[in-house]
């Protein structure tokens, strides 16, 4: 028997890939309703908010993947380990988000200040990953802000940009560049 999805979850989903393949902007809640086959109606009942809860909900379907990045970077036994850990998996798990990435600056005040509170909850969990391995706080945190900013700087320029192919240089090896700049 086939697995069963909810209405929801397929909302979500279709919502994921329209504006992965279209971009937020250009997605409207017409044309995601139309490829889940339900009304603009079913889909406002559902997110009553629109197309700005989508969003919300798409980043929380994303979530337990960015959790996965923070796991396994709190595994390593040394900060390059970490800052390593987080270059590869943060650019794996990232990939399906790179349209949101790359919208930020034309986000409204109510849809950025969502981004920003998902974008806050990486960066504290990278300064818990980070605070094992120095000493001193604000140390960590400024660590934990240049691991946030490369990364996400890292997939606004070479991710589907014309500076896509520019480099041969993956974000792990530019975190190994960081650690080795550190020391």
């Amino acid at each position: 028997m086939p697995k069963r999805t909810n209405r929801r979850d397929l909302i979500v989903q279709t919502a994921t890939e329209l504006f992965g393949k279209n971009g937020y902007q250009a997605t409207s809640t017409r044309q995601i309703a139309e490829a889940v086959g339900c009304t603009e109606a079913a889909l406002y009942y559902h997110f009553k908010e629109g197309k700005q809860a989508l969003l919300c909900a798409v980043m929380a379907a994303r979530m337990p993947e960015v959790q996965a990045v923070m796991d396994r970077c709190a595994q390593a036994t040394s900060l390059k380990e970490a800052l390593q850990l987080f270059g590869k998996r943060f650019e794996e798990r990232t990939s399906g988000m790179r349209w949101l990435m790359m919208e930020l600056s034309h986000l409204g005040d109510e849809e950025r200040a969502a981004v920003l509170e998902a974008f806050s909850a990486i960066r504290n969990g990278l300064v818990t990953v980070v605070r094992r391995f120095v000493p001193d706080e604000t140390q960590a945190d400024r660590i934990a802000w240049l691991m946030f900013c490369i990364g996400v700087g890292y997939q606004q320029l070479f991710a589907e940009t014309v500076f896509q192919g520019q480099t041969d240089l993956s974000m792990q090896e530019l975190m190994a560049t960081l650690v080795g700049l550190m020391a």
